[in-house]
């Protein structure tokens, strides 16, 4: 095997080295199935990590329970619930504060969530002017400790 190694052929004496002759076909098999339960297990956990944020329904119709907003940030909530469906729904943000990533894989982090708000700000047709970018950011932040509980 230190030939196979060593001048990057993948045969030695005619037999062609692949991870299944040099490791056996039932421990290539075993080292599968661990890799495959050690990513399922980290999928889940970090679902179950992120699961005290308070929503109700699914999809399109995904919003937050209302009893699990604080009475100062409810006025917050609307501005939220009015701007940011113009565009999308409101599941984008949710799912994005229970997973912790964004659809595009970037963690969710109190940095990312001020940097969407800028370019909310910045994006003529978003409708948000300075004051409600301000407010959706309070309560994005609130939502984002949450989650995290």
């Amino acid at each position: 095997m230190s030939i196979f190694f060593a001048t990057g052929s993948t045969k030695k004496r005619g037999v062609n080295m692949n991870w299944h002759n040099i490791l056996g076909k039932k421990l290539t098999g075993v080292l599968i199935t661990a890799a495959a339960v050690a990513i399922a297990l980290a999928l889940l956990s970090s679902g179950i990590a992120n699961a005290s944020l308070k929503v109700v329904g699914h999809g399109s119709k995904m919003s937050l329970d209302p009893k699990s907003i604080p009475e100062h940030l409810k006025p917050n909530w609307e501005i939220m619930k009015k701007k940011c469906s113009r565009c999308h729904g409101l599941d984008v943000e949710l799912e994005t504060l229970q997973k912790g990533v964004t659809p595009s894989g970037v963690p969710y982090t109190r940095a990312s969530i001020k940097a969407y708000g800028m370019t909310m700000l910045r994006k003529t047709d978003s409708g948000m002017n300075a004051a409600e970018v301000r407010k959706v950011l309070e309560l994005l932040y609130f939502l984002h400790d949450e989650a995290a509980k």
